[in-house]
């Protein structure tokens, strides 16, 4: 800025083009968007002209200070005014074209051979802003401003093979199984993380401990950012495949997903989930409790209580007592079952299902969804929320649902991620953004296993995460489509893309020249079988080689040819006229290049800048007796060429006397010489 308002010269001019350069290095790194991309091409493209530009200022003003300093003191020396030839605008664009050309080859190979690199990763100074470009949380605090839904940043993008779940998908992210009264949020357990295990995706992993029989559907993700490491899906994962990742963590505890990728890469990774997901999903890697039980005879396999598996997700300490009454008291009016309650001791009850649905709906139909921000006036936000505002966001639905549920022993937690429900028609796939982050919750129903509830209102849910659909909506899907095709393509390549591509090409050659069928590989045949059908000999080589060269001085003496022939339709000034116009014209004019032949034999050479008038001026200045021919023979060019006047016998006759005349007067300038 202080550059921009300043007092600048060519220096400070210079400074302005290589900050705008920096800015522009440094925006690149943080934005992905395809909008960005173009605009970095409309910059290059205007910032080529002005660098070329600046050279000319830059001479001029060179040229303007050493005219200064040679002058007299107090002489008013104007600025040099540039010497220009016919066609110098083409020039300057054809020079600005053959230098935009070669430096967009530099660049391509740079791009092909140089994949994109990690290097700004693990830089302090990027890492807090690249963060904020995810859109949901691992940590959900309820004391904090309700979640925004204004962000519009592309996140990722969902392609299914059918679509099972109608209008509207659960991506999950974080499993938050933890609740700290003091801090007011739901995280994730630090005994949980010690259940990672990590999965090689060197080919398709299957979860499973047996293969899964029934209904699936294959998804692909494309993840446009990766700053928190998470790996989003719906649940639950039967297996896994991915171009982009060599392994992931996995946790068959919570069943979370996260790459050990870089952040700032986007990852393509594709699963098969269930479409009816109604019995347990057994993982092939088990949490480390082996211990098996079957407490209260349900045959529901359990570890003792002094395993960690037992107290997952379990309990509940803020005012559990009336938690849980409210929530007994909620199932007794809806069920009307006046002494049902649920022994809080068992991990599972066969009802537990039935239980979580009537509490869903419930927080669905008799409290309001609100983005307002919450104010807790002393008590816990989900007891205050349940029992006096009646009001707030998802996470506050997603956090009460959860918390009832732990209040009479149910297994329950919360979980963050993105509502996919924006639907691109144009490319068939969903498109997911940092406003569509969502949260809900996820009950152990036991043989039934983690099932998923969204306790927020399904209406207002479904406003929230709505597109507005209109006649611009067609160009909004092309628009997306083609950025996704951006990300894909461009910022997705990395080395394993380049390796991929380029292994392709050199099979897709390697094939080529193997079948004899195809273009190349049937001329590659044909020189193999030369030796063989011509039986050449020394002889036959002998006449090759000769023929090779006539072939090369004819080329040769072609080429020179024509450019001779170039040379001298712009000597004549007819390169613009029709082929048909400029043989006849060019027939007429040639005294006009014998003539110049002539000046050129003895040191007098034409620039291409200089018109034929201004040359023809020039030298009968110098000397008014010897090249007093070349105005006559300069005006019978100007009168043929643009005056259409015919070359009759007479003007042929004058035009042979003015050539002969400077002929003689060149040659008695020499001899005096």
């Amino acid at each position: 800025i202080l550059q921009l308002y300043g007092e600048k010269k060519n220096r400070e001019y210079g400074l302005i083009l290589v900050l705008s350069l920096l800015q522009m290095i440094g925006a690149s790194i943080l934005s992905v968007t395809m909008l960005f991309g173009l605009l970095l091409f409309v910059y290059s493209v205007v910032g080529l002209f002005t660098i070329l530009l600046f050279q000319f200022k830059a001479t001029s003003d060179e040229i303007l200070a050493a005219g200064r300093k040679a002058a007299a003191r107090q002489s008013a020396v104007g600025r040099p005014k540039p010497v220009v030839c016919r066609g110098h605008r083409l020039q300057f664009r054809m020079v600005a074209v053959f230098i935009g050309s070669f430096s967009t080859l530099v660049a391509l190979t740079c791009f092909v051979l140089i994949p994109r690199t990690s290097r700004f990763a693990n830089n302090p100074l990027t890492a807090g802003i690249l963060a904020t470009q995810i859109g949901y949380t691992d940590r959900v605090t309820l004391n904090g401003a309700a979640p925004t839904i204004d962000n519009r940043e592309p996140v990722l993008h969902l392609e299914l093979s059918s679509d099972f779940g109608g209008n509207h998908h659960l991506l999950r992210g974080a499993p938050l199984d933890t609740y700290d009264r003091v801090t007011r949020s739901w995280m994730r357990g630090s005994s949980v993380r010690r259940q990672d295990h990590s999965v090689s995706l060197d080919q398709t992993f299957w979860f499973g401990d047996e293969p899964y029989s029934g209904l699936m559907v294959e998804a692909t993700i494309t993840l446009r950012n990766n700053h928190r490491r998470t790996l989003f899906a719906t649940n639950p994962v039967v297996s896994m495949s991915s171009p982009s990742l060599n392994a992931v963590l996995y946790n068959p505890f919570d069943q979370q997903m996260t790459s050990d990728a870089s952040p700032n890469k986007v990852l393509v990774y594709r699963f098969n989930t269930p479409v009816q997901h109604n019995t347990r999903f057994t993982p092939m890697l088990r949490p480390r409790v082996v211990r098996w039980l079957s407490p209260d005879g349900s045959r529901w396999p359990m570890v003792r209580r002094d395993d960690g598996y037992f107290t997952y997700a379990r309990g509940w300490e803020v005012e559990r007592e009336w938690l849980a009454q409210y929530t007994h008291s909620i199932l007794r009016d809806a069920l009307n079952e006046p002494e049902l309650t649920r022994d809080f001791d068992i991990v599972y009850h066969r009802r537990d299902y039935e239980f979580v649905k009537v509490l869903e709906q419930h927080l669905q139909t008799q409290f309001s969804y609100s983005l307002t921000n919450f104010h807790p006036r002393g008590r816990d936000p989900i007891i205050d929320f349940l029992d006096t505002e009646r009001q707030g966001h998802c996470e506050l639905f997603a956090s009460a649902l959860t918390a009832m549920c732990r209040s009479i022993g149910m297994r329950a937690r919360v979980i963050t991620g993105y509502r996919a429900s924006e639907y691109n028609s144009i490319g068939d796939y969903y498109l997911v953004r940092e406003g569509n982050a969502h949260a809900w919750t996820e009950v152990d129903c036991g043989p039934m296993g983690w099932q998923t509830f969204d306790a927020t209102p399904p209406a207002d849910v479904a406003a929230e995460h709505a597109v507005d659909r209109s006649w611009f909506s067609g160009a909004a899907d092309l628009y997306g489509h083609l950025e996704y095709l951006w990300i894909d393509t461009f910022v997705a390549y990395d080395k394993e893309t380049r390796d991929e591509m380029l292994s392709s090409i050199g099979k897709s050659i390697g094939d080529a020249t193997r079948d004899e069928d195809s273009f190349i590989g049937g001329i590659i045949a044909w020189f193999g079988d030369l030796i063989e059908r011509w039986r050449i000999n020394q002889l036959n080589f002998t006449a090759m080689a000769v023929m090779l060269v006539f072939i090369c001085i004819g080329m040769g003496s072609l080429i020179r040819m024509k450019l001779i022939r170039r040379k001298r339709m712009v000597a004549l000034q007819l390169t613009k006229l029709p082929r048909a116009q400029r043989r006849k014209l060019a027939t007429r004019l040639m005294f006009y290049l014998d003539m110049l032949e002539l000046l050129e034999r003895n040191g007098h050479v034409r620039p291409d800048w200089q018109s034929p008038f201004g040359f023809a001026t020039e030298l009968s200045r110098s000397d008014q007796t010897v090249f007093a021919p070349v105005l006559g023979l300069t005006e019978h060019f100007y009168e043929i060429r643009f005056g259409h006047r015919e070359s009759d016998p007479t003007r042929q006759q004058s035009i042979r006397d003015l050539l002969k005349q400077l002929e003689q007067s060149l040659v008695r300038r020499k001899r005096s010489a």
